[in-house]
């Protein structure tokens, strides 16, 4: 298990005084900002709850905690929901979901980003559903912006009975 150096104490102090900053704000500039006070306060909540337990296991086990969630909501999304078509951004382990989507009847495809990172964006589709006509792949750096891609595809809905 690997050692982690304690979060210096100004750190936290940081953190109170932006929270504060955030609620004196939302209080003063409530027509532009359109947030309540207590917004920030539940935003803070919902980050300490969702982060903390992820934290832990990713430090205790080794195991990368959002790598295996992300696969799961793919997966169970599929399952559960029965989503036909569907998109992911920052996709990083495409071909471990890609070969758990097979199953599924889904096949899919990925354009990944043009710098070293490994994530891209990622589209799902049921293979007896669509039929793709036409797809188009797009990178921002090539218009002198952010690293960032994006897909278009034209789909035709196949003639089949849904139930």
């Amino acid at each position: 298990m690997r050692s982690y150096d304690p979060v210096p104490q100004w750190w936290f102090c940081i953190i109170l005084v932006s929270t504060i900053l955030s609620i004196f704000s939302c209080s003063y500039f409530k027509k532009q900002l359109q947030l309540p006070p207590w917004g920030v306060l539940l935003a803070c909540t919902m980050g300490i709850f969702l982060a903390i337990p992820g934290s832990v296991i990713s430090a205790t086990t080794g195991m990368e905690y959002w790598g295996f969630s992300g696969s799961h909501i793919y997966n169970q999304g599929a399952t559960w929901v029965g989503l036909n078509l569907f998109s992911g951004q920052e996709v990083d382990r495409y071909d471990d979901l890609l070969s758990g989507m097979r199953n599924k009847g889904y096949i899919g495809s990925i354009k990944r980003r043009t710098r070293e990172a490994m994530d891209g964006c990622a589209i799902f589709w049921k293979e007896n559903l669509f039929c793709l006509l036409e797809g188009e792949c797009i990178e921002f750096k090539g218009f002198g912006l952010r690293d960032n891609v994006a897909q278009l595809f034209v789909f035709e809905i196949l003639d089949v009975h849904l139930d």
